[in-house]
């Protein structure tokens, strides 16, 4: 329980961070919304305690128009379709929660390159790449709102640019996310050594802390590959 609870506080946290940055973020009582722009990232909305029919309603409501989609991790809740779509919502997508802690990892011997972003034009230039992994957009602006609190990458190998990632440190968790390789570059055995060059960069800073994120079905394996546990289900419903 103690790290599903860790990885959906650094999860929230930076969708709450985001939206207080680059867009809006408002809490109604136990719902929390960040929205940034239609299509983009992270535009969420999530119920802090109970889930009830009543913040289920208030949710559909705060959500319409906006694109929201509904984060549900209570796993009583995760398989329970039906119930949400008496209510307007139809599930989008589901992701594997996982954790590894940082004291059992590497160090590991790779070449891949991360590269820091810092400014407007590295801004764009990791926005156009991510949109390319993951076909929705995290805007320019929202990546320099978060730059201070919240390191954006790019992996490169020879010099050219083939992956994208953030990561965001917490007091006792680091959320490793946006980690994707380029379409063009996908099939080249990429996905391990740069995920080695990410855990290396954690565990420079960081040694006594959970490292957790959150990994959909195509991803899952290179994370079990490198001792990732699943924790817990986390679905999405619009």
């Amino acid at each position: 329980m103690i790290l599903i609870e860790q990885n959906i506080a650094n999860l929230t946290g930076l969708w709450k961070l985001a939206g207080e940055k680059s867009g809006m973020y408002k809490r109604l009582g136990p719902l929390h919304q960040s929205f940034v722009f239609p299509g983009c990232w992270p535009n969420k909305i999530w119920v802090e305690g109970e889930i009830t029919p009543h913040n289920l309603s208030i949710a559909r409501a705060l959500s319409f128009g906006k694109g929201l989609r509904l984060a549900i991790w209570d796993q009583s809740l995760v398989d329970q379709e039906g119930y949400f779509s008496s209510f307007g919502f139809e599930k989008e997508a589901e992701l594997v929660g996982m954790s590894l802690d940082a004291s059992e990892v590497g160090p590991y011997k790779t070449q891949i390159e991360l590269v820091q972003i810092s400014d407007l034009e590295g801004g764009i230039t990791w926005s156009t790449h991510f949109k390319n992994s993951f076909s929705y957009q995290i805007l320019p602006k929202t990546i320099l709102g978060l730059k201070y609190e919240v390191g954006f990458f790019l992996a490169k190998i020879k010099n050219q640019v083939f992956g994208t990632c953030m990561l965001y440190f917490t007091e006792d968790t680091v959320g490793i996310y946006s980690f994707g390789i380029i379409p063009k570059y996908r099939g080249q055995s990429l996905a391990g050594p740069f995920l080695e060059s990410v855990l290396n960069h954690i565990t420079s800073r960081e040694r006594n802390a959970q490292i957790i994120l959150q990994a959909s079905e195509m991803g899952i394996g290179i994370y079990l590959k490198y001792g990732f546990k699943k924790d817990f289900l986390l679905r999405f419903f619009r």
